[in-house]
């Protein structure tokens, strides 16, 4: 079953690191690993929902708790702080380390838990909402099974933000990925996906809805990958066979004028 990534909802305090629910997340969640020859050999495992059951922490670290409400986040977030796309949070997947990445993050006062293993760094964030609640968020950075491992993908929530307001700071997407789900296990109902991909900036925006959406300046965006610049940091970032249904971006339009004659990757 294809995943997708969600954004938690306002009802009750929720983490964000059960990225394969049934409405789907990030695609790659449920599909076999996968392995890239290259520059030092490197080998991709594809993002798991859950940190390796068999991986016991490295390291992890527990932090005071520190608010930051959904507009400051995203103003944070779309203004560069500390660093733009394929970077989040002093973090650039290809670049950053495991072992950078945990100090990192350790030393971000957004961040209340930190835990790193062989597998990934995972993160927790108390994010406060515009009716005043306070809810807990969760999210990932997938490392390299190499002896110098470096992290290759980073998943995140993501305050929601309009594709207009997205394409106003990032520019114009390269390309564009959308399919329609109906959960097989509980018979429905349909969701429709869709990932926004500006690939020369190593970033992917997330929406899922549960009516069919219209790809134009009020599609709302509620979650973001960070990979390695390119389709194929892309590919590696979500799922092995997710290029074959990657459309090149031609603009605001219905959601079946991206549809591919394959259903889902």
């Amino acid at each position: 079953m294809p995943c997708l990534y969600r954004q938690p909802t306002p009802s009750n305090t929720l983490v964000v690191k059960c990225f394969c629910l049934a409405i789907g997340w990030i695609m790659s969640a449920c599909l076999s690993p996968t392995s890239i020859v290259g520059r030092s050999t490197p080998t991709y495992p594809p993002p798991s929902p859950t940190a390796n059951p068999s991986a016991e922490p490295t390291n992890t670290a527990i932090i005071e708790p520190s608010l930051i409400s959904t507009s400051e986040l995203r103003g944070r977030w779309l203004s560069g702080i500390p660093c733009s796309p394929p970077c989040w949070e002093g973090i650039t997947p290809g670049k950053t380390s495991a072992t950078e990445a945990m100090q990192i993050l350790t030393a971000n006062s957004l961040f209340t838990r930190v835990e790193g293993n062989s597998s990934n760094v995972n993160w927790q964030m108390q994010i406060m909402y515009d009716d005043g609640t306070s809810h807990t968020w969760s999210g990932d950075a997938f490392i390299t099974a190499d002896p110098s491992p470096i992290i290759y993908a980073i998943r995140t929530g993501f305050p929601d933000l309009a594709l207009g307001d997205a394409i106003r700071v990032f520019g114009k997407p390269s390309h564009i990925v959308v399919f329609e789900e109906r959960p097989p296990d509980i018979g429905g109902p349909y969701f429709w996906h869709i990932k926004v991909i500006w690939a020369a900036q190593g970033l992917t925006m997330i929406a899922s809805e549960k009516t069919k959406p219209r790809v134009d300046e009020q599609l709302m965006l509620r979650g973001a990958i960070y990979f390695i610049p390119g389709l194929e940091g892309f590919r590696n970032a979500t799922n092995p066979g997710i290029l074959k249904v990657v459309q090149q971006w031609q603009g605001f339009a219905d959601f079946d004028a991206y549809v591919t004659p394959s259903s889902a990757p």
